[in-house]
């Protein structure tokens, strides 16, 4: 009993941390670049980035960019606050997924897979026939195929819990749409 509460304790969280944000700049390359700089500062990286021109006005193109950002979970809060202090915010939506109890579920299932793996190598050892051996390797096989796709989807939990993610929409605009609107 005793043993067992201190095993739960030590249990990390598995929080899943992900924002999205729209914005607006006057000066998408300059506010690209900074941003650039900014989150490999941090360690982080731009997953993907799709910019393009949206507008042109008086000869002057308007970029629009759809900016997937990845950040170390613990500098999260701090690119949050770097794009509300270094963009106009028109929407933002942040949400913190508890993926704890599903990952350690995962995490249970695929132990007690690699125990009946074990069981079914020591019977395959102990095989008379060779229906008695494709049979095991077939269970074998099946056992290995969902430890493998548990294994991915628990990396794939460890990767969106360590580097959380921002969905960046920003676009372009011409100072004076920016001035039209009321003070902050």
């Amino acid at each position: 009993g005793e043993e067992l509460m201190s095993q739960e304790d030590k249990k990390e969280m598995k929080i899943v941390k992900t924002g999205t944000i729209s914005a607006q700049t006057e000066n998408y390359d300059k506010f690209l670049d900074d941003l650039t700089k900014e989150i490999n500062s941090v360690g982080g990286f731009l997953e993907s980035n799709d910019t393009e021109v949206y507008q042109i006005y008086e000869n002057k193109k308007l970029m629009y960019g759809n900016i997937k950002i990845r950040v170390p979970q613990e500098n999260f809060y701090d690119i949050i606050d770097y794009l509300e202090n270094n963009t106009e915010v028109r929407r933002k939506n942040i949400s913190e997924t508890d993926l704890t109890k599903e990952y350690y579920e995962k995490d249970n299932r695929v132990k007690n897979l690699e125990v009946q793996e074990q069981n079914l190598r020591k019977l395959f050892e102990k095989a008379t026939t060779v229906e008695e051996m494709l049979q095991i390797e077939n269970e074998l096989r099946r056992i290995r195929t969902e430890i493998d796709s548990i294994n991915i989807s628990l990396s794939d939990i460890d990767d969106r819990v360590s580097m959380s993610t921002i969905n960046l929409e920003v676009e372009e605009v011409l100072a004076a749409s920016l001035s039209l609107k009321t003070g902050k």
